[in-house]
């Protein structure tokens, strides 16, 4: 008994050293778990790691599945015969849970040492990481403040530039349009002035008749020689067209011949009719003083008749009147008279202011009456 109880006190005391030691333990673990859990590191770390394993998790545990389901679907397809298609799905369904167990475990492992290592990596780099960022936080504010002043001065730079550029445009606009209104007010000065000239009236005035009128001319002579030859070149293919090619040709020749002859008239009878209205103006003194000499001529000729005529009549009536017999003289004898007489009487040339002519006749035989007048 005595033994017994020897050894169950040795073993208590083996059991209270070792229940010591294990609530030491724990307290140091408890200590310990306490002050790692309220260090950021631990935190960053094990927060970094579980999103990493979350995400990574979810996606390789959605490829398993789509994997697994399409590889356990297509080992089904050899036993569809013997399973009445039962094999496809549960192939499919072991197989993406299969795969998707294990993609969930692959997954969550990588983002679980993936989130941590950055998470840890982070937190212990923190304060260069924050530096770096402040670094290329400010090498941007003075980039962007660079920049604006850049701007700003090429803003500035431009908008002077505009100004000068608006007021020298401005300045030259006004420039121009004196000058155009000087150019213009002497256009029509000299429009007028053309306008007002007589021989430009006339060169107009002629123009316009002589395109009138050879472009109406041209326009007819056109159209009919169109028609003509529009014609006969339709008769060659008459034979193919039965005979419709004549008048289609005739009237493109037709046509065709209008418009030609109209343009060529217009344009000859315009320039013609200019140069003779320009000319006809330019030497209208010289058309009138012949128009004067011709018809000052004209009058003098016709005066000269009229005295010729009137000293014969005046001869023929103071002539004394045969009781005689007068032979008859035939028609061809007076004619043949007459053109002899004729010649004599166009070579004489009575000045316009000559005293009329005499009769021959003495004035005692004028005085003596014709028996039987």
């Amino acid at each position: 008994m005595e033994n017994f109880k020897a050894v169950q006190s040795q073993v208590m005391s083996k059991m209270q050293v070792a229940t010591d030691k294990a609530k030491a333990l724990a307290s140091d673990f408890k200590t310990q778990a306490v002050t790692a859990a309220k260090d950021p590191k631990v935190q960053t770390t094990v927060g970094s790691a579980a999103g990493g394993t979350l995400i990574l998790g979810f996606c390789g545990g959605a490829l398993g599945v789509i994997a697994g389901g399409a590889a356990g679907a297509a080992v089904g397809l050899p036993f569809v015969l013997f399973t009445f298609g039962l094999s496809v799905p549960f192939s499919a369904a072991v197989g993406a849970g299969v795969a998707g167990s294990t993609g969930v475990m692959a997954g969550g492992a990588a983002g679980c040492a993936t989130g941590g290592t950055v998470g840890y990596t982070i937190f212990t780099w923190r304060t260069e990481l924050r530096e770096f960022v402040n670094k290329v936080v400010d090498k941007f504010k003075q980039a962007k403040n660079a920049s604006r002043a850049g701007v700003m001065s090429a803003f500035a730079a431009t908008k002077g530039r505009l100004v000068a550029t608006r007021l020298s445009t401005v300045a030259q606009i006004q420039s121009a349009i004196s000058i155009t209104k000087t150019k213009v007010s002497a256009l029509t000065t000299s429009g007028k002035q053309v306008a007002q000239n007589p021989k430009a009236q006339a060169t107009a005035a002629g123009a316009t008749v002589g395109g009138v009128a050879l472009g109406g001319a041209g326009g007819v002579a056109g159209l009919a020689t169109g028609v003509v030859a529009g014609g006969f070149v339709g008769i060659v293919p008459a034979l193919f067209t039965f005979g419709l090619s004549i008048p289609v040709c005739a009237f493109v020749g037709g046509g065709a011949g209008l418009f030609v002859g109209t343009a060529v008239g217009s344009t000859t009878g315009a320039v013609g009719g200019g140069a003779v209205g320009y000319g006809a103006y330019s030497k209208r003194a010289e058309i009138a003083e012949g128009a004067r000499k011709c018809r000052t001529y004209t009058t003098t000729r016709v005066g000269e008749m009229k005295a010729f005529v009137e000293s014969k009549t005046r001869a023929a009536k103071v002539a004394p009147v045969k009781t005689t017999a007068v032979p008859v003289e035939s028609k061809a004898f007076v004619e043949s008279k007459t053109l002899a007489i004729q010649p004599d009487v166009e070579s004489k040339t009575i000045p316009a202011n000559a005293a009329p002519v005499k009769s021959p006749v003495p004035e005692s035989a004028k005085k003596t009456r014709p028996v039987g007048a």
